[in-house]
C-alpha cells in the first residue's frame, strides 16, 4: 500500500491473472487497510466462486459512456453537446477510478483545483452534477456500486442569477445602431428575440415550418427544445410584421440570415453582438440578454408568472422566479385586500 499525494493505493492481483492499481480513495491508513481487506475478499470470491464483482471494477470512464449512450436518447443534440464537453473533463480528472474509489475527498479535491483555475462555481456545478447524475444512476439503476461520494458533498452554485434586461434609453441606441444598412440582418433577430423571448439556437435554427402564419405562432417540437417539451409562442404585431416580410423575400431555407444570405453561426452572433453594443456605449449586455428582457418585460406588466413561465419554456417555475423582484406593484396591490375597516370591537388578551 502506498500515496500518491494524499491518497493511499495498492496493487491488487486480479482473477484474469492481471495486476491492476486500485485507488483506496482515503487519507486514513486504518480506512485504507479495511478498504484493501474489503477488495481482497471481492477479488477472492470471484476467483474461486466465479462471482463477477462489477462493482469493484467498473471505473469511472465506463460510467460515464455507459450514462451517454443512455443520455443521447433522451435529450436534445445541443444538450447532449454540453453533457459530452461536461463528460470529458470528467474523465480526464476521474476516469481511472473505479466506482467505489471515488470519495467525497476527490470531488472537493476537483472543485478546489478548479477555481484555482478560475472558473466560475457554475461552470464547475455544471460538470459535477453530470457526474452526480451518473453515479446516481450507477447505483440506482445499474447497481454497479453501493457508493455515492456526493451524498456528502456540497456542490457549488451560482447564487448570483442574471437578470439583465434592456432600458428604454438603451434600445433607442440599439435600434439606432441597428439601422444601419449593413446591420438591418440584426436589428430583425433583436426585435424578434425581444418580442418571443427564444434561445439562440431556436432562433438561428427557425425555419419556415415553425412559423406559422395562419394562427399567428411559432412552434417547435420537443426534440427542438432545451427542455424537450414543445414551445408555442404566439407572435406580437411586429413580430409578424417581420416575419411576414422576411418571407416574402425567401420562402426557402433558415428565417433569420446574414447579409451575405448564409444562416447565422451562433457563436459568431454571440461574440459579435457583444462587440457591437460596447462599440455603441452599452456595457454588459449579451446576446441571451434579449431574452431576460422578454421575461423581465413581461413580469414588469404584471403577466402572471406561471404565464411568464410557459411562454419562455422554462422547465419549472423556479427558474422563472428570478424575475418576481419585478413586480413591487402587484405585491402592494395585493397586500390592499386587507385595507378594510377594523371590526368595531377588537379585544387584546394579556
Amino acid at each position: 500500500m502506498y500515496k500518491r499525494g494524499k491518497i493511499y493505493y495498492e496493487r491488487f492481483s486480479m482473477p484474469d491473472g492481471k495486476t491492476k492499481r486500485i485507488c483506496l480513495g482515503t487519507s486514513d491508513e486504518d480506512v485504507a487497510e479495511k478498504i484493501k481487506a474489503k477488495i481482497q475478499t471481492d477479488i477472492l470470491m470471484d476467483r474461486h466462486f466465479g462471482q463477477k464483482n462489477c462493482k469493484a471494477k467498473t471505473t469511472v470512464r465506463n460510467l460515464i459512456h455507459k450514462y451517454l449512450d443512455v443520455r443521447e436518447k433522451s435529450i436534445t443534440s445541443a444538450t447532449l453537446r454540453q453533457e459530452q464537453m461536461w463528460a470529458r473533463q470528467i474523465i480526464k480528472e476521474f476516469g481511472d477510478l473505479l466506482l467505489d474509489g471515488v470519495t467525497a475527498l476527490h470531488i472537493d479535491e476537483y472543485v478546489a483545483k478548479r477555481r484555482m483555475d478560475g472558473l466560475k462555481d457554475s461552470t464547475i456545478g455544471h460538470t459535477c452534477r453530470a457526474f452526480k447524475r451518473a453515479f446516481v444512476m450507477a447505483k440506482t439503476r445499474w447497481k454497479l456500486t453501493d457508493n455515492n461520494p456526493f451524498d456528502m458533498v456540497k456542490l457549488p452554485t451560482d447564487h448570483t442569477k442574471r437578470v439583465r434586461f434592456v432600458r428604454d434609453d438603451e434600445m433607442e441606441i440599439i435600434y439606432k445602431a441597428l439601422s444601419q444598412s449593413k446591420y438591418l440582418w440584426l436589428r430583425d433577430y433583436v426585435v424578434v428575440a425581444c418580442e418571443t423571448g427564444l434561445r439562440r439556437r431556436n432562433m438561428c435554427e427557425m425555419l419556415w415550418r415553425h412559423v406559422d402564419f395562419q394562427n399567428g405562432q411559432i412552434t417547435f417540437d420537443v426534440t427542438e427544445t432545451k427542455n424537450g417539451k414543445p414551445l408555442m409562442i404566439p407572435m406580437s404585431d411586429n413580430v409578424l410584421d417581420i416575419l411576414t416580410r422576411r418571407y416574402n423575400q425567401n420562402k426557402r431555407g433558415v428565417v433569420f440570415l446574414n447579409n451575405h444570405g448564409r444562416a447565422i453561426h451562433k457563436e459568431y452572433l454571440t461574440s459579435f453582438f457583444t462587440k457591437l453594443m460596447r462599440s455603441i456605449g452599452i456595457d454588459n449586455l449579451r446576446i441571451h440578454d434579449l431574452r431576460h428582457d422578454f421575461c423581465s418585460k413581461l413580469v414588469q406588466k404584471g403577466v402572471p408568472l406561471n404565464v411568464v413561465m410557459e411562454l419562455a419554456g422554462h422547465s419549472d417555475i423556479s427558474q422563472t422566479l428570478r424575475y418576481a423582484h419585478l413586480q413591487p406593484k402587484q405585491k402592494s396591490e395585493a397586500i390592499k385586500v386587507f385595507n378594510r375597516k377594523a371590526p368595531a370591537q377588537i379585544r387584546t388578551t394579556g
